[in-house]
């Protein structure tokens, strides 16, 4: 089974609330923050405009990796008022 987003109704703030599901074991579920667009990870390029991505497991470290190295160059709009950098200390395992 590929990735299976439900909406299961809507936040106090008017955001729509999901339910994400990955049942293959052979795939990892990768938070990716508020960043739209690609990463590279392993040589394949990951769409990572939506919350979570499902990916496969051996890549999924990588694939977080790529997207902590975008928001240090792009910087993270969740830090955008801080008096600092974002930081990100690469995974190395799980």
């Amino acid at each position: 089974m590929a990735l299976k987003v439900t909406r299961l109704g809507t936040n106090e703030d008017g955001t729509p609330h999901f339910l994400y599901e990955e049942d293959d074991p052979t795939r990892s579920l990768v938070l990716t923050g508020p960043i739209q667009g690609t990463v590279v990870a392993n040589g394949t390029e990951y769409n990572v405009s939506d919350v979570l991505i499902s990916v496969k497991a051996e890549d999924a470290i990588a694939v977080s990796n790529a997207i902590g190295e975008r928001h240090i160059a792009e910087g993270h709009p969740a830090f955008a008022n801080e008096p600092f950098d974002f930081v990100h200390e690469p995974t190395t395992e799980v």
